[in-house]
């Protein structure tokens, strides 16, 4: 009986020692705690608008940057054929010469945005090379960047 007796009292320490440790691991937040924690989640909405907002600006910006660069290709097939057709249905068109002359102008414009891609690209790996060779045994550029 004393052995079962000290065999329960045993057992009662080791469930006592892992009660504490979950206690303490998972103790009730105090009042401060409390007010910090709620004061941290009303942040988040303001957090989300906050960038929900940048994002907006951003893909404005963006918009009318796209706005403005068609506006100027399409001035530049303007002065190919007049008037300038963007990208439309050519069978929008009523008659067989308007529609073939809708996707000559179309292809017209689609021509000189990919010529003016390509300017583009020129200059953009014109400006690479020469960071590049500004750059030059600071660091070594990934072989995919070289030219």
């Amino acid at each position: 009986m004393c052995q079962d007796l000290e065999k329960e009292v045993s057992q009662l320490k080791i469930a006592l020692k892992n009660l504490t440790i979950v206690y303490t691991e998972n103790r009730p937040l105090t009042k401060q705690e409390v007010k910090e924690l709620v004061a941290e989640i009303t942040k988040q909405p303001k957090l989300v608008e906050k960038e929900a907002l940048r994002l907006i600006e951003e893909l404005n910006k963006k918009l009318e940057r796209h706005v403005f660069l068609q506006g100027r290709r399409q001035s530049h097939t303007e002065q190919i054929e007049s008037p300038v057709v963007g990208f439309v249905k050519p069978s929008e068109f009523q008659s067989l010469v308007s529609g073939n002359s809708a996707i000559i102008k179309q292809n017209n414009t689609q021509l000189q945005l990919l010529v003016q891609i390509a300017e583009d690209l020129k200059d953009i790996k014109a400006d690479l090379k020469t960071l590049i060779e500004q750059t030059k045994g600071e660091f070594n550029p990934p072989s995919y960047l070289t030219i």
